[in-house]
């Protein structure tokens, strides 16, 4: 259970990283216009449109939250394994969104030098709760 912890908090750190990458590189100045145009364009309230306080602020209260939840990927808590699969899928589709973006644009838009990062810590995390699964410990819950 020692590799999924240290996954998962790696997974995290990444997170944390490439959000400062987001940050410095103003995203959401590349990422608001993005989201009107395609919410004009299909007529709904997605996808989302954010304040910088409110962006930042979310992802760093999420960030928390995937930190203290670290102890559950330690102890081989079971419900944690899919969990696990979903967000390292949900980073490693948004470490390839930036690194798409930038060749899609002709620039190296904000978040793209910190996607690799991201990506290993994904992949990371996959393989560690997959290897989880066979482990004599995997059977224990909260």
């Amino acid at each position: 259970m020692r590799h999924w912890g240290m996954a998962w908090i790696a997974l995290a750190l990444a997170l944390a990283i490439h959000v400062a990458d987001e940050a410095a590189g103003e995203f959401l100045a590349f990422y608001n216009p993005l989201a009107q145009s395609m919410r004009q364009r299909l007529g709904l309230p997605f996808p989302p449109v954010f304040r910088f306080d409110v962006w930042l602020g979310g992802l760093v209260v999420g960030i928390v939250l995937l930190l203290s939840l670290s102890v559950g990927a330690f102890r081989g808590w079971r419900w944690m394994r899919p969990v696990s699969y979903a967000l390292g899928g949900l980073m490693f589709v948004n470490g390839l969104g930036h690194l798409g973006a930038s060749l899609a644009t002709g620039r190296i838009i904000p978040g793209t030098y910190s996607s690799p990062l991201l990506l290993a810590a994904a992949v990371y995390l996959i393989h560690a709760a997959r290897l989880s699964g066979r482990s004599p410990e995997s059977g224990r819950s909260p």
